[in-house]
């Protein structure tokens, strides 16, 4: 887990809340899956061997900066120096949410 005294019930509805709220990066990644469905079960010794790690590593991706806004909320708020560093936020602590409408545009 990326911050390790998250609570269960709190990444699960933040995580629910950023897949509907980036509902574009989820169906491409469903979109990609799909396409790699179909290809095991066209070539699957090729596809396997092929494109199983390009595959993974871009629905890693796709998690993972999807889910990068609600992991800098959460190490603005621990108030952790190594955590806010880890995430490359300001020294100076600012506060605020990254949930605004603005700077999902911009991402």
């Amino acid at each position: 887990m990326e911050y390790p005294r998250a609570r269960i019930r709190k990444v699960l509805v933040n995580g629910l809340l950023l897949s509907v709220r980036r509902w574009y990066m989820l169906v491409l990644s469903l979109a990609v899956l799909a396409g790699y469905s179909w290809g095991l079960m066209r070539s699957p010794i090729l596809v396997a061997l092929l494109a199983t790690g390009l595959i993974w590593y871009m629905a890693w991706a796709a998690v993972r900066w999807q889910v990068e806004p609600f992991v800098r909320q959460m190490a603005r708020e621990s108030g952790d120096p190594g955590v806010q560093a880890t995430y490359g936020l300001p020294d100076d602590g600012a506060k605020g949410s990254s949930f605004t409408a603005l700077q999902d545009y911009r991402q």
